[in-house]
């Protein structure tokens, strides 16, 4: 159980920290989120025509963009484990900005069987904490774990879907809260 909460906490921050990407310049560290401006309307109704004049929504290009959770050993057994990159190039969904941040909102899928675990490159990124070639029966082994019925259920679950309920703050600086739905649960986070 202690996992899937820090799964959640850390599934959590990598999507705050993937709409800070997209409205803001990123860190060096990790490369921008492209993202192709859509001609669809923002899921969530506008308030007025002067904030839909200025809404400018964009569509999540699949192909360009990744998500990474960082996922660190923990507990009793922490020793016997090592830290995991969980990496997605599947996500879906949209990033609309307003003239404020209450106007600004996203909604955003993962699909979970194609989450990928370990990967060579993605650990490389992220330096020390991550050591290189996790062996394919590791890899496998996390992965099928990750999706079992009692974590992801990847089976009758395929996507974990974000979507913002309420951003204050500035734009530059938003105060986010959203609602996560993993499996058959939602959460706000």
């Amino acid at each position: 159980m202690a996992t899937m909460t820090r799964l959640r906490t850390l599934t959590a921050l990598a999507f705050t920290t993937a709409l800070l990407a997209a409205c803001t310049v990123a860190p060096e560290r990790v490369p921008p989120r492209t993202v192709v401006p859509s001609d669809a309307t923002p899921a969530r109704a506008l308030s007025s025509p002067q904030v839909e004049a200025t809404t400018k929504s964009y569509r999540i290009a699949p192909m360009e963009s990744s998500l990474r959770i960082l996922v660190y050993r923990g507990g009793t057994m922490a020793r016997l484990g090592h830290n995991h990159v969980i990496s997605s190039a599947d996500l879906q969904g949209q990033i609309w900005r307003g003239a404020t941040a209450e106007s600004s909102g996203f909604e955003i899928e993962v699909p979970v069987n194609t989450l990928i675990v370990d990967d060579n490159a993605a650990r490389a990124e992220e330096r020390e904490d991550f050591p290189l070639n996790v062996s394919e029966d590791a890899k496998a082994g996390t992965k099928a774990n990750m999706l079992r019925p009692t974590l992801l259920d990847g089976e009758h679950f395929p996507k974990i879907s974000i979507r913002a309920t309420r951003i204050t703050g500035s734009t530059t600086s938003p105060d986010v809260v959203a609602s996560m739905r993993i499996k058959d649960q939602t959460r706000e986070i």
